[in-house]
């Protein structure tokens, strides 16, 4: 899809307020600075998930907001800026990385500044499988000052934004792999969250049994079993370490089951009916499946077999398959 481009500038105080409202509400302030002429300028680039503005602000603000519904990244590249969230706080000297529906205060004056906006769902996602985890909030849990390192991958985005190199889908990918991999670098090493690798024994067996047979119909039992603990030990510990259940592991790991034998088919051209296979994965009902897999990978997955525009032979409906896997007390994906 093209990008969406809008720029705006004004020196009329009543309108920055008004515009600025939509974020703050009514908690806002707004003053002219006294120094040099009131002057409010922003560029917006939006594509996506990912959505890039420049800012030159010559006023004063005060504002607080309990929360954006996207990740924020925000940087400020000339002038005095303050933040407060909960029991962290920054300025100027650091980058603020703010995890969505966070409350945040803010004061700065004369400020120029980049601020990025992230879809919550694509930084959780790319977060988990960056450190190896399911996908789980936990990385990105309270707001963080940013590393030098994802200081200037946000500064980077802000000077690409205006150009049109910034069009290209493949730019925008990468900046966005850049961005989001030195803020997983910097959150696995912060992280208070208990290591998954330090995970007990037990733990471990479950994970390599559901891992191995996830394109069977197993029963959380059956994975209880073979970690030699209790049903309830067992949704215990993937609560704890994973803030998971057991189910929710299976469908994760028969999503990116199906997602590698989509890609294989688009890779060797040979057709795929995403309804069979959803029913291959354990998955009974293909409509759903499909948005369960839209979730985990921002695409569905006839887009994914697009891509090299294989022959794709369409789901069969949103009715339930037919030929779903039977197994006593087994795991159904659907369900998870």
């Amino acid at each position: 899809m093209p990008v969406t481009r809008t720029s705006f500038a004004t020196t009329d105080v009543a309108t920055v307020r008004a515009l600025m409202s939509v974020a703050y509400g009514g908690r806002l302030s707004i003053e002219e600075s006294g120094e040099e002429a009131f002057l409010f300028e922003q560029r917006v680039a939006a594509e996506g998930p990912l959505t890039v503005s420049t800012m030159r602000f010559t006023g004063h603000i005060e504002a607080s907001t309990d929360g954006f519904s996207e990740v924020l990244f925000a940087d400020i590249l000339e002038g005095p800026y303050v933040w407060q969230s909960r029991d962290a706080r920054g300025d100027q000297d650091r980058s603020l990385i703010l995890p969505a529906k966070q409350e945040l205060s803010v004061r700065f004056e004369a400020v120029r500044s980049v601020l990025i906006t992230v879809d919550d769902g694509t930084v959780t996602r790319w977060l988990a499988r960056y450190g190896g985890l399911p996908p789980s909030p936990a990385l990105l849990h309270r707001p963080s000052a940013g590393s030098d390192a994802v200081r200037k991958a946000i500064r980077f985005l802000g000077e690409i934004m205006p150009n049109d190199v910034f069009e290209s889908d493949l730019v925008r990918a990468n900046l966005l792999d850049v961005l989001l991999s030195m803020t997983a670098h910097q959150l696995l090493g912060e992280a208070t969250t208990v290591d998954h690798h330090g995970a007990p024994a037990s733990l471990r067996r479950a994970e390599e049994y559901l891992q191995s047979h996830a394109s069977e119909p197993v029963s959380i039992a059956d994975a209880a079993e073979a970690a030699r603990m209790s049903v309830r030990g067992l949704q215990q510990q993937f609560q704890r370490w994973y803030q998971l259940t057991p189910a929710q592991y299976l469908r994760n790991a028969r999503l990116d089951g199906a997602r590698a034998e989509l890609t294989e088919a688009r890779l060797s051209g040979r057709p795929t009916k995403v309804s069979d296979l959803a029913r291959r994965w354990g998955f009974a009902h293909a409509g759903r499946f499909a948005a369960y897999y839209a979730e985990a990978y921002g695409e569905s997955p006839a887009e994914t077999l697009r891509e090299h525009h294989v022959a794709i032979a369409t789901p069969d409906g949103a009715s339930p398959a037919e030929a779903a896997p039977e197994h006593n007390g087994a795991i159904a994906a659907d369900g998870a």
